[in-house]
C-alpha cells in the first residue's frame, strides 16, 4: 500500500503538546480496500499514537524503552545467531520468557 503523511508537535504548554497525524494512502487490492472501509488502518495508527503517548508520559520511568516490533526481532535474530548451533534448551527458555512478559504486560511497544 503506498502511503504518505505528515505528523507534526505543537507546544502548547511547557508540559502540554498536541500531536497531530495526516495521513494518506492508496490501497490497491481488494484486501486493502475492505481493510480501509473497515478503518483498520485509522485504528491502528490511533492504537499506535496511543501506545507512544503512555510512553512519553512515562518518561521518568527507568528502563522502558520505546522500540518495534522489527527491532525486537532483529535483536532476537542476532541473538539466536551468536549462540551455537542446536542450543534447544536456550531457544526453548527465550520462547518461555517471551510469554512470560506477554502474560504480565511489562513489554513496551
Amino acid at each position: 500500500m503506498s502511503h504518505y503523511g505528515v505528523v507534526s508537535f505543537h507546544q502548547l504548554s511547557e508540559r502540554l503538546t498536541r500531536v497531530m497525524v495526516t495521513m494518506e494512502f492508496e490501497p490497491s487490492g481488494m484486501l486493502e480496500k475492505m481493510a480501509s472501509g473497515l478503518r483498520f488502518v485509522k485504528r491502528a495508527v490511533q492504537a499506535d499514537l496511543a501506545r507512544f503517548k503512555a510512553y512519553v508520559e512515562m518518561e521518568d520511568v527507568k528502563g522502558l524503552e520505546y522500540r518495534s516490533v522489527q527491532e525486537e526481532d532483529e535483536e532476537r535474530e542476532n541473538r539466536r545467531a551468536a549462540r551455537p548451533n542446536g542450543d534447544r534448551d536456550s531457544d526453548r527458555q527465550e520462547r518461555e520468557t517471551r510469554r512470560q512478559e506477554r502474560r504480565t504486560g511489562s513489554r513496551a511497544r
